[in-house]
């Protein structure tokens, strides 16, 4: 009995572990650099669109999926943002 309950609570330790979000500590709390490249109208260069974007309708999340290469100079956080463009 107390050969199983060990196992059951390595088991437990091992799924509680397995299960958690990855943290990184190469970079804290510090700034990525980087840079987008983008044509004369201002669009982002190279991109991938995908879905039907139509003012009053709601996105799907599977198919409405845009990919965009970013240049990174260093690693670090960061936030993705735009405006709101018609």
């Amino acid at each position: 009995m107390k050969k199983h309950f060990f196992y059951l609570i390595a088991l437990f330790i091992v799924l509680l572990n397995g299960c958690q979000k990855e943290l990184s500590l190469e970079s804290g709390n510090k700034l990525s650099q980087g840079s987008l490249q983008s044509d004369v109208t201002g669009d982002c260069l190279p991109k991938t669109v995908n879905g039907s974007y139509s003012a009053g309708t709601s996105l799907v999340a599977t198919t409405n999926t845009i990919v965009v290469s970013v240049n990174v100079t260093s690693t670090g956080s960061y936030t993705v943002y735009t405006d709101t463009v018609n």
